[in-house]
């Protein structure tokens, strides 16, 4: 069964990425796409006994991430940092650190 000539033009555009390639462009381990792609928060195609990504996928998922966590924020949560040795509160957090005395 073939595709249309629009659909198959449309698929030899997408490149597609490694599990390695993915978890590079992240900067997150391997493992950690593997159980993005195995819950479905990110989509892939099996090719044999590989996952292939479709790079479109990634930059969807980090942009839905972003956005998510923007809105939500986690209130009643420190978010803590080890900055060049000293711990420092932010990184996406909306609180800012109470003063204890």
């Amino acid at each position: 069964m073939a595709g249309s000539p629009q659909s198959e033009g449309r698929l030899s555009e997408v490149k597609f990425l490694t599990v390695a390639e993915v978890a590079t462009l992240m900067r997150v381990s391997k493992m950690t796409v593997y159980r993005l792609v195995h819950s479905g928060e990110l989509t892939a195609v099996r090719v044999g006994r590989s996952f292939r990504v479709p790079e479109h996928a990634v930059h969807e998922y980090l942009r839905g991430r972003s956005k998510s966590r923007r809105s939500r924020g986690y209130p009643g949560v420190r978010c803590l940092a080890l900055v060049m040795g000293r711990l420092t509160y932010g990184l996406g957090c909306q609180e800012a650190p109470q003063a204890h005395g």
